[in-house]
């Protein structure tokens, strides 16, 4: 994934895809200090997961998963409430999130960023991430550079108070 993404940027970035590159690799260096509590809580789960596997102990294996997929899905939560769906690299370039309607309310806006919190866990754990890479791709196939996630809970990205598009 990363070198679709390294790769995109520095075809659609012209003479400043270096510069592109570079900033992302400093966000997803950032980001990873956010990210790495539920990885290292879901890495911790996998030997109790195995042992209780190789004893037969099914029924504590899905418990043991299903309290991974609660901690994990409550911590994502958590952070899309206190940043309201910004990850911590559009936090540090300006960039938040918006609904596509203004007349949402601040309620229902939480609430789908919930469900985008879902949807994103969803096709990581569950299916592997194929759905997680075909939603990020979708960043480079329109203008205002939403994900698939963005879509599905309408929302798109806006630079310091102006709609944020590739195309001026």
């Amino acid at each position: 994934m990363t070198v679709v993404l390294n790769s995109g940027l520095q075809h659609y970035g012209g003479s400043m895809g270096d510069l592109y590159v570079a900033t992302v690799t400093v966000m997803q260096s950032v980001m990873q200090m956010v990210v790495m509590p539920v990885q290292g809580i879901t890495q911790g789960g996998q030997p109790i997961m195995s042992y209780n596997f190789g004893a037969k102990n099914f029924q504590r294996v899905r418990q043991a998963f299903r309290l991974l997929l609660l901690i994990a899905f409550g911590y994502e939560a958590v952070t899309q409430t206190i940043t309201g769906g910004s990850t911590l690299g559009k936090l540090l370039l300006g960039l938040r999130l918006v609904p596509m309607d203004p007349a949402r309310g601040r309620v229902l806006q939480l609430l789908l960023l919930w469900v985008r919190s879902a949807l994103k866990l969803l096709s990581l754990y569950l299916f592997q991430g194929f759905p997680f890479l075909l939603c990020c791709l979708t960043i480079f196939t329109n203008g205002e550079c939403r994900t698939g996630f963005d879509m599905a809970v309408k929302v798109r990205p806006e630079f310091r108070g102006r709609k944020f598009s590739v195309h001026r």
